[in-house]
């Protein structure tokens, strides 16, 4: 598939095919695609919990409370859960660079994305679950001090294609050298 392609059909898929597991190679190229996404000095803060077992499964679940991603964690054959180091990102010698602080969350979306990508490459579905406790999932995977749950993203096979979402037209947020002045006229 082709690179646009793959973005312009890519979409956040909700219920998967509950009986079908992703083969431990596709989800080693899958996290092969997320090593190789770009980082603030190549700091590469993500770490990667992934969960299949249906128990945790469930208890991730229950994290999330009221989210319509909730049944595919359940349904998922994996949920990867991205977590990011802190206090690393974005900063030199223990200062941050820029007024943004700390960048792990940046990071860990360009991480994300090259997951996503690489996943409905393959065929598969994924949904990013944003809306959770977190602390709530930090201690149910163990981790420790100054790494943190950023998103969940359910993995499977889809049982069904999802329809695109409307977008904004390219005239209504790209502008021509100061805000307000429209790149695109059409």
């Amino acid at each position: 598939m082709e690179t646009m392609e793959c973005i312009l059909t890519r979409r956040s898929i909700r219920h998967f095919a509950a009986d079908k597991e992703v083969p431990e190679e596709i989800i080693r190229e899958l996290m092969e695609a997320v090593r190789w996404a770009p980082s603030w000095a190549n700091t590469q803060t993500w770490e990667v919990v992934v969960v299949k077992n249906p128990d945790l499964k469930q208890k991730l679940s229950d994290t999330t409370r009221v989210n319509r991603g909730t049944q595919a964690i359940i349904e998922a054959s994996a949920v990867m859960v991205f977590c990011s180091r802190q206090g690393v990102s974005g900063a030199r010698d223990g200062v941050y660079a820029t007024a943004k602080g700390d960048w792990s969350m940046f990071d860990c979306a360009l991480a994300c994305q090259n997951f996503c990508l690489s996943a409905h490459n393959r065929g598969l579905g994924t949904v990013y679950i944003g809306r959770f406790q977190h602390q709530e999932v930090d201690t149910l995977l163990g981790l420790p001090q100054g790494i943190e749950s950023v998103v969940m993203i359910p993995l499977g096979y889809p049982v069904k294609e999802a329809k695109a979402p409307s977008r904004k037209a390219l005239n209504e947020f790209v502008h021509d050298e100061k805000f307000g002045y429209r790149y695109f006229t059409d």
